[in-house]
């Protein structure tokens, strides 16, 4: 086996950072003839799988002690880490598998921001509804659009809606009555075209959680 020097170290860090090229794992979610990978590999089954594109934004490896190695990664949607690790031991050829993994960060939100269930439970009423973030955090990076009821209505329908907007390729909806986010669209050519629309229930179960005196 190689020694695993600085130098390497630093050679392996460049060479998994940027696009990659990864096979899902077996015990993944992925499915493959309307079944789970997962399931195959319980049952003992390896089947083909294809490879995926993803880019790893960010990495930083450092050796802990002979035998262990940290992984920080900041990866796009996709990423298997298992694998990263496992490719990454396989590049310093000295095999690895990961020991534990622990997500430190997903979209904008960080784990400063975590709070756990035992927390959340210990807290009164008003302390939990202060804690609750708004829905449009979700959509961080989207332009806002405020339907009346008539549009609102037919855009929860899938319908287009032709207003005085500029062209935005992620726009977040809302409702005026009620008061809700409605989906996601984007805008071209002063057109509201829909990508992707929330139930009806699902606007009512907002409404209950920001609204809870008419629960």
């Amino acid at each position: 086996m190689p020694a695993i020097t600085p130098a390497r170290l630093a050679e392996v860090q460049r060479q998994f950072t940027g696009a990659l090229t990864q096979v899902p794992p077996m015990h993944s979610a992925l499915k493959k003839d309307g079944k789970a990978l997962y399931e195959y590999a319980r049952a003992g089954i390896e089947v083909e799988r294809e490879a995926r594109q993803v880019t790893v934004f960010g990495l930083e490896l450092s050796l802990l002690d002979a035998t262990r190695l940290k992984i920080v990664a900041r990866v796009s949607k996709g990423t298997y880490i298992r694998t990263l690790g496992e490719d990454i031991g396989a590049a310093l050829g000295c095999g690895a598998h990961l020991l534990s993994l622990r997500r430190t960060a997903t979209g904008p939100f960080q784990l400063s921001q975590c709070i756990t269930l035992a927390e959340l439970e210990a807290l009164d009423e008003s302390e939990r509804q202060a804690r609750l973030l708004p829905v449009e955090s979700l959509l961080p990076g989207h332009e806002r659009v405020t339907l009346g009821p008539e549009d609102a209505g037919r855009f929860l329908s899938g319908l287009r809606r032709r207003g005085g907007w500029r062209d935005a390729e992620q726009v977040a909806v809302f409702g005026e009555a009620p008061p809700a986010l409605l989906g996601t669209a984007h805008v071209k050519a002063g057109e509201l075209i829909p990508s992707r629309l929330l139930s009806p229930i699902e606007i009512q179960q907002i409404l209950g959680v920001a609204e809870p005196e008419n629960v």
